[in-house]
């Protein structure tokens, strides 16, 4: 799903799933 990431909001989308997986970093 890179679309989402392609988008200005990445940083939300990546913020929830930061949330739910914090172990998983980029």
């Amino acid at each position: 799903v890179r679309t989402h990431f392609a988008k200005p909001r990445w940083k939300k989308v990546f913020s929830r799933i930061s949330s739910k997986h914090p172990e998983a970093r980029i």
